[in-house]
């Protein structure tokens, strides 16, 4: 049975409006009405033209929305941090990453391909094209018309798709190749020249905790029992131990690589030294592989011989617990490798929202609201972990050295009452005073060393522990009872004395 002539035109351009609608959302832009219009309008005046080149760019642009469609209904719009993981991501980073989409996006983006295929295929009939043309034009002028605020801010430029996509690819693109050539460079001109190796164990382990104040552990003198395991473990435990910066972004970079003023040397990095010494390398990560405040933390990574995130996408694209990173530190224990191995633990730890954090531990706390519960929980939970980490070490039957720090700390908002929480801070004390503690194989007692600690000094310390000496690289034991200079804490701007900072207590 044939439609009539005006049902098909119907169908056609409501197919248009769903396929527009559609190829925004692909993208991760919002569906606003100017953004519909103009690649309604698009489509319309590319089919209307009667050229058949011009028919096939525009199911190509109905094809890269479906390619795309899986990848931005998670991620959102393609920025450089997306281009990047995807260019740099090998066969097993690429499964993982399309691994952990909904099957739901890729049926969707199937089913839209196939629907393009028909709208531009079947439904575009010949003999219609100056009506398509007209329509086109029509839409296009009513576009412009929507847009005409938006276009008059930066900011409302960034929601137009028509403008916004194509300008953000390129600078991503050209981002991208800038970041490869500096980082090469780098990497080149900040190459350790290792004078001498010596190392004690067989087995170094860095965990990199998240959000932990050291004065909510029972460890330093909280008074509910949030670290058991730590509490009766041998080994040695700094109180007073300094964060560089007061959060994420800032603070992993300028403790496990080299930094000067403003500027942080990604190639002279904790990671590429033990490689150049001869350390089998390894780089565990339960935090995200692209998201806007993963970037560093994923340059630092790539210095690793082997690198494994459970997130390719965002630290909070997905909960998983940190739990996950045990399997891979035992896998990378029985790699058969010789010589000593570096392993790089980077939790998600306490970073809110806390209760994400947890598996039932809040249930041993007491405190003003869930918030608090489900910190100090997540405080237990990590110290769970490291029990079973050391357990892990001890089972290899090898020597092994493990150290512990946490990245920041945060500070109290609402404090005692049931809204009560914490959050991320420059101003206070507390958002810099972290746990950092040293547990050995051959550890015999358990000592509190009592110094000021900066973090600023963690690779010069790490070279010592781990036995390398190399050029330029000053000697710095952490296990020194002689306290660091007056300390100076990193804001994301600009230095200033830590012991002028106010105070938070727990």
């Amino acid at each position: 049975m044939q439609i009539p002539r005006l049902a098909r035109s119907a169908l056609y351009y409501a197919a248009a409006l769903v396929l527009s609608f559609l190829f925004i959302r692909a993208f991760g832009y919002h569906a606003k009405a100017n953004n519909v219009l103009n690649i309604c309008g698009l489509l319309l005046l590319l089919l209307g033209s009667g050229m058949g080149a011009l028919r096939m760019a525009a199911y190509a642009l109905l094809l890269a929305a479906a390619i795309y469609m899986p990848v931005g209904m998670v991620y959102g719009k393609p920025d450089f941090l997306i281009i990047a993981s995807l260019l740099q991501s090998n066969r097993s980073e690429s499964i993982e990453f399309i691994g952990q989409m909904p099957v739901a996006n890729f049926l969707l983006a199937l089913t839209f391909a196939a629907a393009a295929w028909v709208f531009v295929f079947r439904l575009n009939q010949e003999g219609w094209q100056k009506q398509r043309r007209l329509a086109g034009v029509l839409i296009a002028v009513l576009s412009l018309a929507a847009c005409a605020k938006s276009m008059q801010s930066a900011q409302g430029q960034k929601e137009i798709l028509a403008l916004d996509l194509p300008r953000s690819v390129a600078q991503a693109m050209q981002q991208y190749h800038k970041e490869q050539q500096g980082f090469l460079a780098v990497q080149a001109a900040n190459q350790w020249q290792v004078r001498h190796l010596g190392s004690q164990y067989r087995n170094y382990v860095i965990v990199v905790g998240e959000s932990v104040r050291r004065d909510h552990m029972s460890l330093y003198g909280y008074p509910q029992k949030t670290t058991p395991f730590a509490d009766q473990a041998n080994g040695v435990f700094i109180d007073g131990y300094v964060s560089p910066a007061p959060n994420t972004f800032v603070s992993v970079p300028r403790t496990l690589a080299e930094a000067s003023d403003t500027e942080v040397a990604y190639g002279r990095n904790v990671v590429a030294l033990a490689r150049q010494a001869g350390f089998r390398t390894y780089w565990l990560s339960n935090q995200g592989y692209v998201g806007e405040y993963d970037s560093p933390s994923s340059r630092l990574a790539a210095s690793a011989d082997v690198v494994h995130f459970t997130k390719l996408g965002s630290s909070l694209s997905t909960n998983i617990d940190d739990r996950v990173l045990l399997a891979p530190l035992v896998a990378g224990l029985r790699d058969g490798q010789r010589g000593p191995r570096l392993f790089v633990l980077h939790l998600m730890g306490s970073h809110p929202a806390f209760c994400d954090r947890v598996q039932g531990e809040e249930r041993n706390f007491t405190a003003s609201s869930a918030a608090m519960r489900c910190y100090l929980g997540s405080i237990r939970h990590t110290d769970s972990l490291l029990a079973d980490a050391y357990q892990a070490l001890r089972a290899a039957g090898q020597p092994f050295s493990m150290i512990y720090l946490s990245d920041h700390g945060l500070r109290h908002k609402d404090q005692g009452t049931a809204d009560a929480s914490l959050v991320h801070d420059d101003r206070y004390r507390q958002n810099y005073a972290v746990p950092f503690f040293i547990l050995s194989s051959d550890a015999t007692a358990h000592t509190t060393l009592h110094k000021a600690m900066s973090g600023v000094n963690f690779v010069r310390g790490a070279a010592q522990w781990m036995g390398i000496q190399a050029e330029g690289l000053p000697r710095y034991e952490f296990t020194s009872p002689a306290p660091d200079a007056p300390i100076q804490v990193f804001n994301g701007s600009s230095y200033r004395p830590y012991g002028g900072l106010q105070d938070d207590p727990a």
